[in-house]
């Protein structure tokens, strides 16, 4: 403690200056003189000797004055004035080194945020290692979507996955409210998705995902607290989707992220009514405890046979040539902004 307050005490300025060093030393060499004199010895040798015992003059007061102060603080202050000289001297090359270095910066942590959003930071879901998408898939690319005929059946058959869920964009609705009026923007979610409950009323149920079903809705966050003064009462109250009443089931809680600007959540029912509606359904599940990607996949490649033994129609193209798809698959999710609303599948 006392060698750290003298270092301190030394970088602020409180403790002795190089004189007073001087001055001190000079007072022990001329004691240790004197006490050879008085045994006798010549002024000359009893110079000699106390300079012997005192040891190197120089190195003690190097020593000295490295303890009174910070040397790596001080170094970098004396590295960072000459560096700084220097740059001033040359404008230009300042400019380059400052963009360079602003570019390579910029561009690292923009890499390592996605990095860290993919690979490193956990999905903010229970087991999310066990959270996969269902794909179909084409030979030497990625998976895509796939069709509400398609997650019908799967989601009824798959005994790999405790749920499979789907959503898909519905494009926006004109919300009207008395004199005003406003595009809204709604996604579709199947009843499966609700992990993250309601915080008021409640999520779709299996009447509202058939068709024909009654016509209702659920308000984000965001809907809730800018158009309807987040009162909790308006669970059961009707509202205006262009010319069609809904019904609101319910307000899903603040820190609900459905992956992109969403304001409402509508049933989807989808392939419920023997249409497929196009490859644009985004499926997710979770993997029974027991389950891993390979054996679902294995599973899910087995019943993709089935299925197009049931739907020949839905693996020829136009001028009916065959389709070159691939038994569908899972793939492990990464980031839960590679899937809308469905992350929300917790349960």
């Amino acid at each position: 403690m006392r060698s750290l307050w003298s270092r301190v005490a030394g970088f602020l300025g409180w403790r002795h200056t190089d004189r007073d060093l001087d001055d001190e030393v000079t007072f022990h060499l001329e004691t240790l003189a004197s006490e050879y004199r008085r045994r006798g010895v010549s002024a000359t040798e009893a110079r000699t000797a106390a300079l012997r015992d005192f040891g190197g003059v120089t190195q003690m007061k190097d020593a000295y004055r490295e303890q009174r102060g910070v040397p790596a603080i001080e170094t970098f202050i004396q590295d960072a004035r000459y560096g700084i000289r220097t740059l001033l001297r040359t404008p230009g090359f300042t400019v380059a080194a400052l963009l360079t270095l602003a570019l390579g910066i910029g561009a690292n942590t923009a890499i390592f945020t996605v990095v860290n959003a993919v690979l490193l930071r956990p999905l903010p879901f229970a087991a999310p290692e066990r959270l996969v998408r269902f794909e179909r898939r084409y030979p030497g690319s990625y998976g895509s979507n796939q069709d509400g005929l398609r997650f019908v059946f799967f989601r009824d058959n798959l005994r790999s996955v405790e749920a499979l869920a789907a959503s898909s964009a519905m494009g926006t609705f004109n919300l009207a409210r008395g004199d005003r009026s406003e595009y809204v923007s709604a996604l579709g979610v199947s009843k499966e998705h609700f992990g993250v409950h309601p915080m008021h009323g409640g999520p779709f149920a299996a009447e509202h995902d058939r068709p024909g079903g009654p016509d209702v809705a659920i308000l984000t966050h965001g809907l809730w607290r800018t158009h309807f003064g987040e009162r909790p009462d308006v669970v059961g109250e009707s509202i205006l989707l262009g010319e069609r009443p809904y019904t609101v089931l319910g307000v899903m809680p603040a820190g609900f992220d459905p992956g992109w600007k969403v304001d409402l959540l509508l049933p989807l029912r989808t392939g419920m009514s023997g249409r497929g509606g196009g490859f644009n359904y985004t499926v997710v599940g979770r993997l029974r405890t027991d389950a891993t990607i390979e054996s679902a996949s294995a599973e899910a490649a087995t019943l993709w046979h089935a299925f197009r033994s049931q739907h020949p129609k839905g693996f020829v193209r136009r001028d009916g040539r065959p389709t070159d798809e691939i038994p569908s698959g899972f793939g492990l999710l990464l980031a839960y902004w590679s899937v809308p609303a469905l992350l929300s599948l917790t349960a």
